[in-house]
């Protein structure tokens, strides 16, 4: 069984039939080589968006004070914070 994709809009069939010419192939295989490169992008993002939140975890943990360091999070909330949720 096929799989089917209908371009209603005549500005990104266009586009695809542009980029294909371009590159030398079917429409079919620019959409999906522009698909996987923009999947590829957004992976490359995110594992930077990641390593980001992973150094900013680091240089918080290296500065924290040392009674955090096998504390939950709840736990240095709870510290810091009272029943009303001002600070202690």
């Amino acid at each position: 069984m096929g799989a089917e994709l209908k371009i209603t809009d005549a500005e990104t069939l266009r586009l695809a039939e542009t980029l294909a010419a371009a590159r030398g192939e079917s429409v079919e295989a620019a959409i999906r080589g522009a698909l996987e490169r923009e999947m590829a992008v957004r992976e490359l993002d995110l594992a930077k968006t990641i390593a980001a939140v992973r150094e900013i975890s680091r240089r918080f943990r290296e500065k924290m004070p040392a009674e955090w360091h096998h504390m939950t999070s709840k736990e240095i909330m709870d510290s810091i914070y009272d029943e009303d949720g001002l600070p202690v």
